[in-house]
């Protein structure tokens, strides 16, 4: 869209500040957004918001419809938060940002370092165990196994969020129809909500399957004009 409304859109891709600055805007935005489905449904709509879940659900806070009623004050506590930190990016953004750029010139085996040491203080910290450390240790070989063969790592994180979650709503569906698969996916086929859930997932999956498809094909079919000029 922001190329769209540019007046040179062929410098877009090129580093153009109007380009950095369009993709970084909405990188930022995104977060925000996300935390809408996460706090009203439980159902994180990014990395990040999977993460807060996490969280909440650590310290025994279920996000969902009724964190509203249980909970307002962490609900009202972030929408604050997030409403003084957009004002604060302002002032923040434009005297520390040159300073801040100067973080990108420390080696990397140092900030390796830095983060992996961060790391497992925060993992011991949990419950002061070794436990944790391990886990993470895990995690993150099995992170790079996914990155080395190309594998998405999202599903994964978004898997260990929901997969309580879901796993506490299908006992409670199955001990309504008295543990009656039969009679649980003929609710789900007949029930209105159901079914619009279930086209939106299809169209959502078909949509990004079709949309990949085209943007391989594109790529093929200008690698192809480039080699015949």
């Amino acid at each position: 869209m922001p190329e769209k409304a540019q007046k040179k859109p062929e410098e877009f891709g090129t580093g153009c500040p109007e380009g950095v600055i369009a993709s970084e805007v909405s990188n930022n935005a995104v977060v925000g957004g996300s935390l809408v489905p996460a706090f009203t449904l439980g159902i994180p709509g990014n990395a990040v918001s999977a993460v807060l879940i996490s969280g909440l659900m650590i310290h025994g806070i279920q996000p969902g419809p009724s964190l509203f009623a249980d909970n307002s004050e962490i609900v009202y506590s972030f929408i604050f938060s997030l409403f003084i930190a957009n004002i604060a990016f302002i002032p923040i953004g434009i005297f520390c940002a040159k300073y801040c750029v100067k973080l990108l010139q420390m080696p990397k085996e140092i900030m390796a370092a830095l983060v992996i040491g961060l790391s497992v203080i925060g993992s011991y910290a949990v419950n002061g165990s070794m436990v944790e450390v391990w886990v993470m240790i895990a995690f993150g070989a099995l992170d790079n196994f996914m990155k080395y063969f190309n594998l998405p790592r999202e599903p994964l994180v978004l898997g260990l969020v929901l997969g309580t979650m879901a796993e506490s709503e299908l006992a409670r569906a199955l001990a309504l129809v008295q543990g009656d698969i039969f009679r649980l996916t003929t609710g789900i086929m007949t029930s209105p909500i159901c079914l619009i859930m279930i086209g939106l997932i299809l169209y959502s999956v078909m949509h990004s399957l079709l949309k990949r498809r085209k943007a391989i094909k594109a790529a093929a079919t200008k690698e192809t004009l480039a080699e015949a000029v």
